[in-house]
């Protein structure tokens, strides 16, 4: 744009249209919109599935990926909820969407492949001794599905005990599909805490990068009392969240 290669560019519109156009590029853009911006602003852009994968897969801006994956997860919520045709995308492939209800949510797994996908990579990925101080914290946000509350508030009329049974199915989803990465995530931050601890003789250390950690240990602890495939494992699963509650002091 104007000339300048690089990864970034700032677009502004000050017209109520505008045409920009992009060279030598092989997909049409996806709009990373109001990257860094402070004032509390709501635009609704109604992005695919296919864009908002690509801003969960490669945005680097954390609040505008954080925001993709919400988005998302409410575009599945709203679609199964108000029992409207789905888009060709929600199935990831060229089969023909699903027509109802049923159809839509027996395809919940297929559906959500792009979000374990992301967060089984986000997780797998990360430099749990290297990290910033706030990246945990980003995470743990990360793996949040949006409340009961917040679907109600969008999708009328509501049904209390619809929005419940898919928020729930949705959970043991991802703590299936990411369970090996969020053990591993939660192993990792105990690590981080115990030597911080022990270091500083305190097991209420205020490091802004141990807080961190206690966030994402204590989200991935979350998903993963959803489990509910493997006996054996989900005894292990119950072990682990009976230890953290038995070892808690404050």
């Amino acid at each position: 744009y104007n000339n300048k290669i690089s990864s970034e560019h700032l677009i502004e519109l000050k017209k109520s249209t505008q045409t920009f156009i992009f060279e030598d590029i092989s997909k049409k853009p996806v709009p990373s919109i109001l990257r860094d911006f402070s004032a509390p602003v709501k635009i609704d852009f109604n992005y695919s599935f296919e864009q908002l994968i690509t801003l969960i897969t490669y945005d680097t801006n954390k609040f505008n990926q954080w925001s993709a994956l919400q988005q998302y997860l409410i575009k599945i919520f709203k679609q199964i909820l108000t029992k409207i045709p789905a888009e060709k995308e929600i199935n990831s492939s060229q089969d023909t969407p699903p027509n109802n209800l049923e159809d839509i949510s027996s395809s919940l797994e297929k559906v959500l492949k792009p979000i374990t996908d992301a967060i089984n990579n986000i997780l797998l990925s990360c430099e749990f001794h290297d990290h910033e101080k706030s990246e945990l914290a980003y995470i743990a946000l990360l793996l949040q599905v949006p409340s009961e509350n917040a679907i109600a508030q969008i999708i009328k009329p509501i049904n209390p005990s619809e929005i419940h049974n898919l928020r729930e199915d949705i959970l043991k989803i991802i703590s299936k599909n990411c369970l090996a990465a969020l053990v591993k995530a939660y192993q990792s931050c105990e690590i981080e805490i115990t030597s911080n601890n022990k270091a500083n003789n305190t097991s209420l250390a205020p490091e802004p990068n141990i807080i961190s950690a206690r966030a994402l240990k204590n989200a991935c602890l979350m998903l993963l009392s959803y489990y509910s495939e493997d006996e054996s494992q989900q005894g292990a699963l119950l072990k682990l969240s009976q230890s953290q509650f038995d070892d808690s002091n404050n």
